[in-house]
């Protein structure tokens, strides 16, 4: 299975891909917007995880510029935690928001109930 992360925080991203890849997925990592976009137009995933304050495009802006053109399922991970921000990154085409801080295991959890095996 193959994931595309899209998310700034080298740590994070590190953290993310160890966990995502000690699970048996293949993760490709996108640091902005712009990046993130253009992979996943560009590429079949079978799950997005998209931040979303990045450089370039915000989260919310790639989820809605792709969402018309990929089925992919995208999970939001991100440290807005506000009932708006989650009702804008549903309203931006979301299937799931996450709010950091979060660990693996619920990371994999939110995966699984996406269907993503």
């Amino acid at each position: 299975m193959k994931i595309l992360l899209i998310e700034d925080n080298c740590e994070l991203t590190t953290i993310l891909k160890l966990g995502l890849e000690e699970n048996n997925f293949k993760v490709e990592i996108a640091n902005d917007g712009y990046t993130g976009k253009k992979l996943a137009l560009k590429n079949e995933y079978d799950l997005i995880i998209l931040d979303v304050m990045l450089p370039g495009i915000d989260g919310f802006e790639v989820c809605k510029k792709i969402r018309n053109k990929v089925v992919t399922p995208i999970l939001i991970i991100t440290s807005l935690n506000m009932i708006e921000d989650r009702v804008a990154g549903f309203n931006s085409g979301a299937d799931d928001y996450m709010v950091k801080p979060f660990t693996v295991s619920e990371l994999m959890s939110r995966i699984r109930t996406l269907n993503i095996n």
